[in-house]
């Protein structure tokens, strides 16, 4: 994908810390679509917003929140899928990728 450099400027973005990955999956649906692109921040790992995390070998994309005991709240923002909390002590299990800061997709 390319992006306007002065748009990346204007955002606050830096090329050396994008990344772009395809969503595959319901789990986001209202908000992002099966096939979409997102372009990620691997700058932004603060939980609050719209993250992509590695869980093991699973590459995810859910709605983070940290909650005042330390852990980890997933949302999905499809109502089917029900929210997961990762626990302070399994932390080390998950890695925070980026940020979802863009997301391209078709217009049906």
């Amino acid at each position: 994908l390319k992006f306007r450099k002065d748009w990346l400027t204007r955002e606050g973005l830096h090329v050396h810390n994008l990344v772009a990955i395809r969503v595959s999956g319901d789990s986001m649906d209202g908000t992002l679509a099966d096939g979409d692109t997102v372009l990620i921040d691997r700058s932004k790992r603060k939980p609050d917003g719209v993250f992509a995390i590695r869980i093991g070998d699973t590459l995810r994309i859910k709605r983070l929140q940290m909650m005042t005991d330390g852990s980890i709240r997933l949302s999905s923002d499809n109502p089917v899928y029900q929210p997961e909390v990762i626990h302070p002590e399994n932390l080390n299990q998950v890695e925070i990728v980026g940020q979802c800061y863009w997301r391209g997709g078709r217009v049906f």
